[in-house]
């Protein structure tokens, strides 16, 4: 689920060293690229996206394979197909805290990492002792079993983050512990709400969408005014694919407000990644704030990512509870080399990470594919 991480296996670091060697001839390139990662696909019965990115690579050579919805004929290489981001939105969230504690500093408010979070929710169990930075590192103590459930019915924002606050002061706390849970995340959005006067839609539009020109990535709820088709989930075991079809309830999508209630492609994600630390979304102290927060922990996780070889690397696993969703990413810090795979159909997190580590062993010649 979203809400759950498991360590890759297979960590993917030495392919950043030297750099991943691919073609830079468009037509070339794509004709190379299709042939060994559909063995792969295959290999782990995979449907969805694939997108490796060299510095010298278009965002646009992209790769798709199976199909988004087989009762409909629809094939995951149609342009227009969207995927769940899951996990992969809270860097989005959690950049968005990053702009806003820099414009309160000129204010006369001033925000910090180490503000207390009962500044915006009074009446939070020890609210006093969460800060802003525990919240985009999940070391809050925060453990809800129940974050990622589908509600029974549609919630607005309010709504949401307000009965997240009701589940954690059901719950019990555990200080300074890393624990990945999806209310970290929709309390932060919680507080861009009230900073701002703005829903947390608003002002991913504002501060996110329209300044990347992301066309193909819109909240759950402007999917029908979009004109995107979500991609159906399937489940594969044994020789059978394409069973127990699934998409995610719009009901679900309105509970994890700021934790997976996104859709995107990995196009625009690539675009967003990039915008983190070339100005366009954060500038380099920016993206220094979100990924070197004062409570990040041994693992390496601050501000939506996991980020390891002293900054080199950053990756994210993502998977929407009671789907097959199962999302992938591993980039270089600079976005410049690496994967970004979208399943729709998938057995395990651990095949999805195994096929991402076999396609990046494809295009390093300093790597040892064995």
């Amino acid at each position: 689920m979203v809400t759950n991480y498991i360590e890759a296996r297979y960590d993917m670091s030495n392919i950043f060293s030297k750099g991943v060697t691919m073609s830079m001839d468009h037509t070339a390139h794509n004709d190379y690229l299709a042939e060994p990662i559909a063995k792969i696909m295959k290999k782990y019965r995979l449907a969805g996206k694939v997108l490796v990115i060299n510095a010298d690579q278009s965002n646009q050579d992209i790769e798709g394979f199976g199909y988004a919805d087989k009762k409909h004929l629809r094939y995951n290489q149609n342009p227009n197909v969207l995927y769940p981001s899951a996990s992969l939105q809270k860097s989005m969230t959690a950049a968005m805290m990053i702009q806003i504690i820099n414009e309160s500093k000129f204010t006369s408010s001033p925000i910090s990492e180490d503000t207390p979070i009962a500044r915006w929710y009074p009446d939070l169990n020890k609210g006093a002792n969460i800060t802003i930075s525990q919240l985009l590192t999940h070391t809050s103590g925060i453990v809800d079993l129940k974050s990622e459930h589908d509600p029974g019915f549609i919630m607005t924002e309010d709504q949401a983050i307000q009965a997240t606050v009701n589940r954690i002061n059901a719950s019990k706390l555990s200080l300074n512990h890393f624990y990945y849970d999806n209310d970290n995340y929709i309390l932060l959005a919680g507080i861009i709400r009230q900073e701002t006067h703005m829903s947390y839609a608003d002002n991913l539009n504002q501060r996110i969408i329209r300044p990347l020109k992301l066309t193909q990535t819109v909240m759950w709820h402007d999917l029908d005014t979009h004109g995107g088709t979500p991609a159906v989930s399937y489940r594969s075991f044994g020789p059978w694919q394409y069973r127990q079809p699934r998409t995610a309830t719009p009901q679900l999508m309105s509970y994890i407000v700021g934790a997976g209630n996104l859709y995107t492609t990995p196009d625009d994600y690539l675009k967003f990644q990039r915008g983190l630390h070339n100005s366009q979304i954060l500038d380099v102290h920016g993206y220094e704030q979100l990924t070197h927060q004062p409570d990040r922990p041994n693992n390496g996780y601050s501000g939506g990512m996991y980020h390891r070889r002293h900054g080199k690397l950053k990756k994210v696993y993502g998977y929407l509870r009671d789907t097959h969703y199962r999302n992938w990413v591993q980039l270089s810090s600079d976005s410049q080399y690496g994967i970004i795979l979208f399943t729709n159909q998938s057995r395990s997190s651990i095949g999805v990470k195994r096929a991402a580590h076999e396609i990046l062993q494809l295009f390093s010649d300093q790597f040892d594919a064995k």
